[in-house]
């Protein structure tokens, strides 16, 4: 007979599943080849490679791919923008000249549901969340020293 223990360990384990990476199959199921080509280079110019990996290395397009699938009002949006920056013309711009045609579009919604889905799913890799901001779990800090910034501190 399962003890509470093992109850508990099983509710652990199925609490944690979300956390799992997504298994990222190499193909897009939304977006054509043409224009998930454009996407991954839309997401690398959002977050570009660094000292840590950019958007596309991070799995990014492919995790905007999977939730287009399930969310067919920014599927829409970001198709349709990514028809409006030429499609696959746009892959045959210089850097400067697809960094120019991305800052062109910065007012539309296109871009805000770009740079949101970017940012999110960057942020939920271990890329994103480990290397670049440091996350090390749910650890217990000895002491919590709060912001250093002069701006947010008290002014009793």
């Amino acid at each position: 007979m399962p003890s509470r223990r093992d109850a508990l360990r099983v509710l652990a384990a199925t609490a944690a599943l979300p956390a799992l990476p997504r298994a990222q199959s190499p193909e897009p199921k939304f977006f054509s080849k043409d224009e998930f080509a454009v996407l991954s280079v839309l997401c690398d110019l959002m977050i570009p490679r660094t000292s840590t990996p950019g958007a596309a290395d991070a799995g990014v397009p492919l995790m905007i791919d999977e939730d287009m699938a399930e969310d067919t009002a920014d599927g829409k949006i970001l198709r349709e923008g990514i028809a409006t920056m030429g499609g696959s013309k746009f892959l045959r711009l210089s850097a400067a000249e697809q960094n120019a045609a991305l800052a062109g579009v910065s007012d539309t919604e296109f871009f805000k549901a770009l740079k949101r889905r970017t940012i999110d799913a960057y942020y939920h890799t271990e890329a994103g969340l480990v290397q670049e901001l440091g996350y090390h779990g749910n650890v217990a800090l000895p002491s919590f020293p709060g912001c250093s910034h002069p701006e947010h501190q008290r002014l009793d």
